[in-house]
């Protein structure tokens, strides 16, 4: 407490004995505890305190404990433009000295970084994997800040498919406590079961911040045989006009001996039968996530037609796996048409 003591004593004697003070316009200190610079500086008759870190940016108000902004106004009194800054390193108190009508006065903010959460990396991608079999990443948590980092339950959730889950690692499942500088570690595991498109979420609460880690993959390969997937019926208008909307009933069947993952249905108004030529009308996507052996799954699609030539006779093509996304035993049975006529 010596810094403190000799500042405190200088401060009493200008008060009392009106001593001179050497101050400045401004005046900086290094905390080594936080690595970060302490500056305080006076603007016409207000007196300012700000952090930066060693790069000169401006330290975010989120990564603060002990001031309200970054830079935090200290006094709008300021008689003249000189101040100066001590620092603790002790108790970690900051205290600045500055001049308004009555004379020195001293402020003190006892700041610090309180707990900063780290995650890396914060987007797992497993890539291609084979099904069948296991994989696994780690994510690292590290505490960046001066205060302790106190970690929730760490969940692991399955948005698309359910391959995802928590594995190990050396962080705690809840109440992990981590110090300055300390990191601990989540295995996350993916096991594909299918051609599939996988997505999940790692969520890591803390008492600084909630992260979420985006979790994706894709399961390449078959345990036993493929998907096919099939337009098994298409019930479309035998007539329809420009701008009147109507539906289209379609259904989509997995004849394969594997589930079949993520895809697209798409449906085209066209002068021909052959599918996604120039000239062919756009009508509807319909995603489907997932789609398992022997299953079938129907959709009922509101549809407007605009710009189709009238009196003229049309085909709606329907086909299964448009961005071929799939790996099916037959790769050519995917379309579906029917004809129409347009009338107006």
């Amino acid at each position: 407490m010596k810094k403190f003591y000799v500042l405190f004593s200088v401060f009493m004697v200008a008060i009392v004995g009106l001593a001179t003070i050497a101050l400045a316009q401004q005046d900086s200190v290094f905390d080594n505890a936080e690595n970060w610079i302490i500056r305080a500086y006076v603007e016409g008759a207000t007196v300012k305190i700000e952090l930066r870190d060693t790069s000169n940016n401006l330290i975010p108000l989120a990564n603060i404990t002990g001031l309200t902004s970054n830079p935090q106004t200290v006094a709008n009194n300021a008689t003249n433009q000189d101040v100066s800054l001590s620092f603790d390193d002790i108790s970690g108190t900051t205290y600045i000295l500055y001049t308004d009508a009555t004379g020195l006065q001293l402020r003190s903010y006892n700041i610090s970084s309180g707990p900063r959460i780290s995650v890396t990396p914060l987007a797992v991608n497993f890539g291609d994997k084979n099904t069948g079999s296991t994989y696994t990443q780690t994510v690292t948590v590290e505490n960046q800040g001066s205060a302790n980092l106190t970690l929730g339950t760490i969940n692991v959730t399955n948005t698309s498919g359910t391959a995802f889950s928590r594995s190990g690692g050396t962080c705690a499942n809840n109440g992990q406590v981590l110090a300055q500088d300390a990191s601990c570690t989540v295995i996350v595991a993916f096991l594909p079961t299918a051609d599939y498109n996988y997505a999940g979420t790692l969520t890591i609460p803390s008492n600084d911040d909630n992260v979420n880690v985006a979790l994706s993959g894709h399961g390449v390969g078959v345990v036993d045989g493929q998907p096919d997937l099939v337009i098994v019926s298409l019930d479309a208008p035998s007539a329809i006009s420009n701008n009147l909307p109507f539906y289209m009933n379609v259904c989509v069947k997995n004849q394969g001996t594997t589930p079949a993952g993520s895809f697209t249905v798409r449906g085209y108004l066209s002068p021909d039968r052959t599918f996604g030529n120039t000239g062919d009308i756009f009508l509807f996507d319909w995603e489907i996530s997932l789609l398992g052996e022997g299953q079938t799954e129907c959709n009922s699609i509101r549809v407007t037609v605009d710009g189709a030539p009238i009196h003229s006779y049309l085909y709606f093509l329907v086909k299964a796996d448009v961005n071929d996304q799939v790996m099916e035993s037959d790769e050519n049975n995917n379309l579906r048409f029917t004809q129409t006529r347009i009338q107006r």
